[in-house]
């Protein structure tokens, strides 16, 4: 696997986790939650094109 995925792989496995932990705690709709969600989509998206660039 190219480093570059491995590091967004790694920055995808900790803002799961961390969505995971908000929402243990916090309503879906909360401003973190929605926060942490959209980095989340951001960070699928830049690791999906990388995919597709290789």
């Amino acid at each position: 696997m190219n480093l570059k995925l491995k590091l967004i792989n790694k920055e995808l496995e900790s803002l799961r986790t961390l969505l995971h932990f908000l929402l243990n705690y916090k309503k879906p709709t909360d401003k973190m939650v929605v926060s942490c969600s959209q980095q989340l989509d951001q960070v699928i998206v830049k690791y999906q094109k990388l995919r597709l660039s290789l």
